[in-house]
């Protein structure tokens, strides 16, 4: 259905008569009137133990098609809140973090990876400038990742100084909100 339309508003576009406003009037009347479609993909296992994915019934083999009958139902879809977005001065961040987290923190805390080069850097800084912190591998310790999470941030290295969430290696950002503790 979808080509056939496209293929009307295709020879539309060639009529002269409509001049270059014309064609995009239709195209864009061609383009809001986007059809639904719908997929279903299906599961069955051969004599061999191989899982084969399919689009149609016509694609299952005859001795198969009862694994499609016996099917357990599909579980409901959940729906999750995307953690916020990144705003620059932290201030969305910092507040969704507070409404998640009751307890205080003091100190400086860092959130790292084993691979990342800005974490390194971070970590070197911080020992120059003699600045106590606590390090948190969030690749290894699951306790840190749920932390990390909690602060609706994305990437690494992420740095929180008291309350403060700094996100990425910004070393004077992380020196003056270090010298407020």
């Amino acid at each position: 259905m979808r080509q056939v339309l496209y293929t009307w508003l295709l020879s539309l576009s060639d009529c002269r008569q409509f001049g270059f406003i014309g064609v995009l009037l239709v195209l864009s009347l061609g383009f809001g009137f986007q059809l639904s479609a719908y997929a279903e993909v299906l599961r069955y296992t051969d004599d061999k133990g191989v899982t084969h994915y399919v689009d149609s019934t016509d694609r299952v083999p005859e001795q198969y098609k009862q694994q499609l009958k016996d099917a357990p139902p599909l579980p409901e879809i959940s729906k999750v809140q995307a953690p916020p977005a990144y705003s620059p001065d932290n201030s969305r961040m910092l507040e969704i973090y507070k409404k998640r987290s009751a307890k205080k923190h003091k100190g400086v805390e860092i959130f790292v990876t084993s691979w990342c080069g800005y974490c390194r850097q971070l970590e070197q800084f911080l020992d120059k400038e003699k600045i106590k912190y606590t390090r948190f591998d969030i690749e290894k310790d699951k306790e840190a990742d749920k932390e990390y999470q909690a602060l609706g941030v994305s990437g690494v290295p992420v740095t929180r100084v008291g309350e403060q969430v700094i996100s990425g290696f910004k070393p004077d950002e992380i020196k003056k909100a270090a010298k407020k503790l």
